[in-house]
């Protein structure tokens, strides 16, 4: 399998600026520098699911203190869209089917996209051309020419853009990545993470919130061809199912699975502590597991194991699984010690081979003695592997209130498009090598991703 990302990129980004015609703005800029400092922000949200309907009302919640309106919502079944204005309160006006009246309008700043993963890079795409602030939830995109269009989307019009990676907002991975920088550990070799959770409802099988209809007028309409996008080449074509609306997670077809629905969001934060706000795109990707306990019409797996190795010589290895709640500890190793994170707490831990060079590096830190024999040997007091410390870790800005401060051009982005589209990379190559069976390289040079 090979994969010239170029070829397609172009397809992409015209059949993204078709529906209904680009608004007629000024080219897409943050609301801080069209807007004064002190005016509302006014927020539309696209999808209304119940992540977009959770992020929504945090927006809510901070409406007076950060000066912020969530003004109008757009949802492709009717009693989501319905339940979710009432739920924030607004008019049924305020409601639509058709989320190009929300990005067209001239009266909203900014929009949070909470669809499924196959609508992100559009939605993404002509928010940006309309000059309006993005805040997309986890993963970036569904393929790695969606996240290339908006990554060049993004730069062409100079927009505001953030990726609701809500762990890339925890201070520990700030913390941890000055750390890094100043090779408290040494050089990174090896780091490990995971999402995993075991429940009697299968992952990605949560209860049907209601019936749907094709039958328009109907009080449980959905608007069935608007959500599979077959116009824009975003889905094939299927006859209208529960299933895959409710659960699209469980198909390849508008999901990365596991690798795109939790592993995106541990990804994003290990790679700001180890590279920084960039990220590092993998050059290898080798993925195992598979679809091992529910047998209930699913392609995605229910278990994903998986190693990503980079072109600075580490290797991150990365477990998900909806069959055990048991996972990996989040932990960065180096040459001279390693990092865990537990919660909110990371622990900087000697590793005993090399414990004049962490005590070295870390004089200012650890009340740690070494001295010397008559042999000239190094003596550790206390002994090898004992010397630790915790990082002093802080409050952070949610990853709502960031976004805010994004667009009053008050900080940059927690996630931002460098660091979202690094790990989009690696999110595709796990799906892909797992999917294919093959093992996935990278070249960043060409943008081309091959299986083998």
């Amino acid at each position: 399998m090979t994969e010239k990302t170029p070829m397609h990129r172009r397809d992409f980004l015209e059949k993204a600026a078709v529906v209904g015609g680009i608004a007629a703005t000024l080219p897409a800029a943050s609301w801080a520098r069209l807007s004064g400092a002190n005016e509302a922000i006014r927020l539309g949200v696209i999808g209304c699911g119940p992540r977009g309907q959770s992020l929504a009302k945090e927006f809510r919640l901070r409406g007076d203190e950060r000066q912020l309106k969530v003004t109008r919502i757009s949802d492709v079944w009717q009693p989501r869209l319905k339940g979710t204005t009432e739920l924030l309160g607004l008019p049924l006006n305020a409601g639509t089917m058709e989320y190009r009246e929300i990005i067209d309008d001239p009266e909203i700043d900014a929009v949070l996209i909470a669809t499924p993963d196959h609508w992100h890079a559009k939605m993404s795409i002509d928010a940006l051309e309309a000059g309006k602030a993005v805040l997309v939830e986890t993963p970036l995109s569904h393929t790695i020419e969606q996240a290339i269009a908006i990554r060049d989307t993004v730069a062409r019009t100079r927009g505001t853009f953030a990726v609701a990676a809500q762990r890339c907002s925890r201070d520990v991975y700030w913390q941890l990545r000055q750390a890094i920088a100043e090779q408290r550990i040494g050089r990174i070799t090896w780091s490990q993470g995971s999402f995993t959770v075991n429940g009697r409802i299968p992952i990605f099988a949560t209860p049907k919130a209601g019936a749907v209809s094709a039958r328009v007028g109907s009080d449980s309409y959905l608007w069935w061809d608007r959500w599979l996008g077959t116009e824009w080449g975003l889905a094939e074509r299927t006859p209208i199912s529960e299933d895959r609306f409710f659960r699209y997670q469980k198909y390849y077809e508008y999901s990365n699975g596991l690798a795109g629905e939790v592993l995106f969001g541990v990804l994003a934060p290990m790679l700001l502590a180890i590279s920084g706000a960039r990220g590092e795109q993998p050059r290898r990707v080798v993925s195992g597991g598979g679809l091992y306990n529910y047998f209930d019409g699913r392609e995605t797996a229910d278990q994903l194991l998986t190693v990503l190795d980079f072109p600075r010589e580490h290797s991150i290895v990365m477990a998900a699984s909806g069959t055990s709640g048991h996972g990996l500890d989040t932990t960065f190793r180096g040459r001279h010690g390693f990092a865990t994170i537990t919660d909110d707490v990371a622990r900087v831990q000697e590793d005993g081979g090399f414990y004049p060079e962490f005590r070295s590096s870390n004089k200012d830190r650890v009340d740690a003695g070494m001295s010397r024999d008559s042999r000239g040997r190094w003596i550790a007091d206390p002994p090898a592997g004992e010397v630790g410390y915790d990082l002093e870790v802080g409050e952070r800005p949610s990853v709502i209130d960031n976004f805010i401060s994004v667009v009053r051009g008050e900080a940059d982005p927690d996630c931002g498009i460098d660091l979202a589209f690094s790990s989009m990379i690696g999110t595709r190559m796990m799906a892909e090598g797992l999917r294919l069976n093959q093992v996935m390289l990278w070249d960043k040079d060409t943008e081309t991703l091959t299986g083998v």
